[in-house]
């Protein structure tokens, strides 16, 4: 499931609020390597101490293990009870502020401040015009010249884990439903998945220069597959992270 977005509903989303860790895929916590990390470090030697946007931030776990390293750090998030856990888990952590807003309302709220703008997992929405909304919401916190960090649930790690589950399960391999535009069910919530270059693409037209695209493994528990079989062995399902700079005008079609 998503860490945030429209996939669940802003009721579901406050219900969630209190088991945010056994609910939600969560790629900072689960992540099996340091490519966030990285990918920080690559933003942080770009924009030192910068303000950071953490858009759709949930229970705020990204910015409690990195915030320490920011000038200045937002958390957005759409449902007020995430943002209760964000400040209980975030305590600790300074210079954070906390907006409740969605992610359409953030470029009015915060403005364009963000010299790192982070969304991880978000922009998920089976909406297509909801989606561009919200990649030009992304782009329009962020400052020209910044940074912005995105990660997204991979196509073609669904994909995997269809096959793997049909060896496993002998049963005929699906993406539990997935359309044409690559929405796939994650639990009850349907989220789009993105390929690696359909990523690049919008990343692009929202106005962003890619940097860097890597895969983020996370553990099969994840998928609700608790196995050692040889049938994963060596192989993990991934999210895509995506670390761009924001243009000083988007390009291709609107």
């Amino acid at each position: 499931m998503a860490a945030s977005g429209y996939a669940v509903n802003r009721k579901q989303w406050n219900r969630l609020a209190e088991r945010f860790n056994s609910s939600v895929c969560n790629i900072v916590e689960g992540e099996r390597g340091t490519v966030i990390p990285s990918l920080v470090r690559e933003a942080l030697r770009r924009r030192p101490k910068p303000v950071v946007v953490d858009l759709g931030c949930g229970v705020g776990t990204f910015i409690e293990r990195f915030g320490e390293k920011f000038g200045e750090t937002v958390g957005v998030d759409f449902a007020e009870r995430m943002l209760v856990g964000a400040r209980r888990r975030c305590r600790k952590v300074p210079r954070v502020r906390w907006v409740c807003a969605s992610v359409e309302q953030a470029p009015a709220r915060v403005g364009q401040i963000a010299d790192l703008s982070v969304c991880l997992n978000v922009l998920t929405s089976p909406n297509a015009a909801l989606r561009r909304k919200q990649w030009k919401s992304l782009a329009a916190i962020t400052v020209l010249g910044g940074c912005t960090l995105v990660v997204l649930p991979a196509i073609e790690s669904a994909q995997l884990v269809a096959r793997v589950e049909e060896q496993l399960r002998r049963k005929t391999a699906s993406l539990a439903g997935a359309d044409a535009e690559g929405a796939v069910f994650r639990g009850k919530a349907r989220q789009k998945h993105y390929t690696r270059e359909e990523l690049r693409e919008a990343a692009e037209r929202a106005g962003f220069r890619v940097l860097r695209i890597s895969r983020v493994y996370y553990p099969w528990a994840d998928e609700g597959l608790h196995t050692r079989s040889a049938v994963t062995r060596g192989r993990y399902p991934w999210d895509w992270a995506l670390l761009g700079v924001r243009r000083t005008r988007a390009t291709g079609p609107k």
